[in-house]
């Protein structure tokens, strides 16, 4: 006789557990400290065999009941549903740990110490601010470029087209590396070629012969707020332009 939901819910311990049945393998053990259990038992090689299917009542009798039919599927088509759910289990969890956040920071980590300190640090402002709040916890191999597209697009919003082209190229980086390390098969950032604003980059007129005065004057005072290697830099190709 099938299980209903109100005999689930007033079903009492006894010292031992014991099993009542619903049919089709499925049954509920109620263990001696009252807790609730729903497993299936099914045979695969002439082997039996049990599946935990939940504990009730966070798994009602009729999602347990659903739940048999999935695997008596499997079942009829060869698959043990047991080995079936320990490998979508391994599999979500690889997903959580292969995050384009947990990527990003492991392929941060392996090149920072060649960065210089501002560009690693423009790196990592570029993660935190662009990157990571959209798909920073989404599984890597599950990003496709119409969602990085997205990401990139509202940086474009604020008509930071260069952010953006600097973004996308920092996440083909990342993609790269989980191609490289075996966490995706694609470059989703590669895909967009054509799809974002191209920069238009202004260029500055030549000086005049007349301009050169106020310009060293103000190189000399450092107007620019350059930094002092480039500022050095300048100098050295005004005195050396001519040679």
């Amino acid at each position: 006789m099938k299980l209903t939901d109100k005999q689930c819910k007033t079903l009492k311990p006894t010292e031992k557990a014991k099993k009542y049945a619903d049919g089709k393998g499925l049954y509920l053990e109620v263990m001696p400290n009252g807790s609730k259990y729903w497993r299936l038992k099914y045979r695969m090689a002439k082997k039996e065999k049990r599946l935990a299917l939940g504990v009730y009542p966070e798994v009602t009798l009729k999602q347990a009941r659903l739940a048999t039919n999935e695997a008596k599927k499997l079942i009829a088509d060869g698959l043990d549903p047991s080995a079936e759910k320990q490998y979508t289990k391994a599999a979500n969890e690889l997903k959580s740990v292969n995050t384009f956040r947990a990527v990003a920071l492991e392929w941060y980590e392996i090149n920072k110490d060649v960065w210089s300190e501002g560009y690693s640090q423009k790196i990592m402002r570029c993660l935190e601010r662009n990157l990571f709040p959209m798909i920073g916890n989404k599984p890597i191999t599950d990003i496709k470029p119409p969602e990085l597209l997205r990401c990139l697009r509202k940086i474009e919003e604020r008509k930071a087209y260069d952010i953006a082209k600097k973004t996308k190229q920092i996440s083909s980086m990342v993609f790269r590396y989980g191609i490289q390390t075996g966490r995706c098969e694609w470059n989703s950032a590669e895909n967009l070629n054509g799809a974002m604003k191209p920069v238009k980059h202004t260029h500055y007129k030549a000086l005049s012969v007349s301009d050169i005065p106020a310009f060293t004057h103000a190189l000399e005072r450092n107007e620019g707020r350059l930094f002092e290697s480039t500022r050095r830099a300048v100098w050295l190709s005004l005195y050396l332009f001519q040679r």
